[in-house]
């Protein structure tokens, strides 16, 4: 089986799915490219290439390192396509989580600007993320849970201009495989008058947020350790 190997520092993170392997590709006279991010993560490295021997689509790699919980905006730009049009992109999303947080959630909205001026997009603007197949595999998903169901998250919904992964726990070690998530979706995105467009992926991962009676739970047991405390140096008294 052929392997997919994506690297972050020099170090191989992930091996595996067909699907993905970075073949030699044709000339190709468009290009994809990021042109502006806001927020604190570091991307580590980004990668073009056109149609895919699986899908036939263009693809688009981006690999980050996320320090925090966000939110990190991407604003991506497409050149060089035919005016008037409208192009399925394979999107590729390799994350480390090293926000010193546990993460339960992850949340890629699509839509234009960033920062401030971020705007979700509306789906009958032509921008949204499609339900559809990639291979056997329906789209969007996490390509780490593909290869272990213990790895990414299991469970993905998609609005067309959210896409939310969830039922997973992400943890912040730099060094395992578990600290790793790989969202992969389809973009259907339409093409203007001059041959471009751009749009922008909002990223927000969820932290952990313990239960109610776990909270609870801690508070009393501080509560109780701090009484026995006093009780001990009144006796010592």
């Amino acid at each position: 089986m052929v392997k997919l190997n994506l690297c972050i520092g020099g170090s191989v993170l992930v091996s595996g799915l067909a699907s993905f392997a970075l073949a030699a590709q044709p000339i190709h006279a468009a290009d994809i490219s990021v042109i502006g991010y806001y927020g604190n993560w570091n991307i580590v490295r980004t990668r073009y290439n056109p149609e895919s021997f699986l899908s036939g689509n263009d693809q688009f790699f981006l690999t980050e390192e996320a320090t925090d919980l966000g939110p990190f905006d991407v604003e991506i730009e497409l050149t060089g396509y035919t005016p008037n049009s409208s192009v399925e992109l394979d999107f590729f999303n390799l994350l480390q989580n090293n926000s010193n947080e546990t993460w339960t959630k992850f949340d890629i909205s699509i839509g234009t600007g960033k920062g401030n001026t971020f705007v979700q997009s509306d789906p009958s603007s032509g921008l949204f993320a499609l339900t559809t197949f990639f291979g056997p595999f329906s789209t969007p998903f996490d390509v780490l849970n593909l290869i272990d169901d213990v790895l990414g998250f299991a469970e993905v919904t998609n609005s067309g201009t959210n896409i939310s992964f969830d039922n997973g726990s992400i943890i912040s070690d730099r060094f395992r495989f578990r600290s790793l998530t790989a969202p992969f979706f389809v973009l259907n995105v339409p093409i203007d008058a001059n041959g471009n467009a751009a749009f922008t992926l909002r990223q927000i991962p969820t932290g952990y947020v313990p239960e109610p009676l776990t909270i609870l739970g801690t508070g009393m047991a501080i509560s109780f350790g701090g009484f026995f405390k006093r009780q001990k140096a009144k006796k010592s008294d």
